[in-house]
């Protein structure tokens, strides 16, 4: 018989240096991961947490972009 920590999926892990959306615009980064959850200002919405690599260094970025938590929906 199976348990159900074998069908159970872990969550990536999520970590980095913090950093602001401005600090990357118009810069090639590697995107590592995305979590999607509740936001902790606005009740009733999501908020995307963006891992990614940029110049041999982890860092994660948070976001309410609607455009962006759409493109992970649909290319996770």
């Amino acid at each position: 018989m199976k348990r159900f920590s074998d069908f159970a999926q872990e969550e990536p892990v999520i970590e980095g240096s913090k950093a602001k959306m401005k600090e990357i615009l118009d810069k090639e980064i590697e995107v590592l991961g995305y979590k999607l959850s509740s936001s902790k200002y606005k009740h009733g919405e999501e908020c995307l947490t963006l891992q990614f690599e940029i110049d041999g260094k982890k860092h994660i970025v948070f976001t309410g972009s609607s455009v962006l938590i759409e493109q992970c929906k649909k290319y996770k």
